[in-house]
């Protein structure tokens, strides 16, 4: 699965988001299809929907997305606890990245 959706996270709040995420079986890992496949829904985001700009997020340990975000020239904004998960739960801290429309 890879796709856009409208983010409701309250680091948001006050702000339309969309964000791009992924979500691949392991045998699937590292071929590029994260990446082509991102690549693709950024510029239907950027050239069809008019979109100025997409977020992407993910826990700091998930290290492989931080890489297709990084592919894909995006910038990061920062740190943040992601409020949908467990304070307790290793994965609560995330990084922020954005990019924008070229056009």
């Amino acid at each position: 699965m890879v796709g856009l959706h409208h983010s409701d996270l309250q680091i948001f709040a006050g702000k339309e988001a969309v964000e791009i995420g992924w979500c691949l079986r392991k045998e699937f890992w590292n071929r590029g299809y994260a990446t082509e496949d991102a690549q693709a829904c950024l510029d239907f985001a950027f050239q069809q929907a008019g979109l100025s700009e997409v977020y992407s997020f993910t826990t700091l340990l998930n290290l492989p997305s931080q890489k297709v975000m990084q592919k894909l020239g995006v910038e990061f904004v920062k740190e943040f606890d992601n409020e949908k998960v467990p304070a307790v739960s290793p994965l609560y801290r995330h990084t922020l990245y954005r990019i924008k429309s070229f056009h």
